[in-house]
């Protein structure tokens, strides 16, 4: 159990292990932003937009991953791995998260697999 998915169940907030998903490609994974984007939903408030802005952030990395590699100084490599990895686990607490909330609550009561 990553330190983050640890303090998010020590926080009380049921951890439950997801589904295994196949990874999308970054075709997909832009697609799928793309719809985002031109939802009204998300487009016309402003914690919405603000929603957009990150991901568009992360669809640069998706887009152009090989010139973002080539453009961080040697010295600056191991503390954005890190950062990249600790964003990683931000993102995937918020994703279960997201998840959590489509579930009926006797769902949310099983026991996770994550701390076995």
């Amino acid at each position: 159990m990553t330190p983050l998915i640890r303090a998010h169940a020590q926080a009380g907030r049921p951890v439950r292990s997801s589904r295994v998903r196949a990874s999308k490609s970054p075709a997909e994974l832009l697609a799928l932003f793309d719809v985002l984007r031109r939802d009204p939903s998300l487009r016309l408030n402003d914690a919405g937009r603000g929603v957009l802005r990150l991901l568009d952030a992360c669809a640069v990395v998706v887009r152009d991953r090989g010139r973002v590699l080539d453009s961080v100084p040697a010295h600056c490599r191991g503390p954005l791995a890190e950062l990249a990895e600790g964003y990683g686990e931000v993102w995937a607490v918020l994703a279960q998260e997201l998840r959590e909330r489509d579930l009926p609550e006797a769902d949310l009561a099983r026991p996770s697999s994550l701390g076995a």
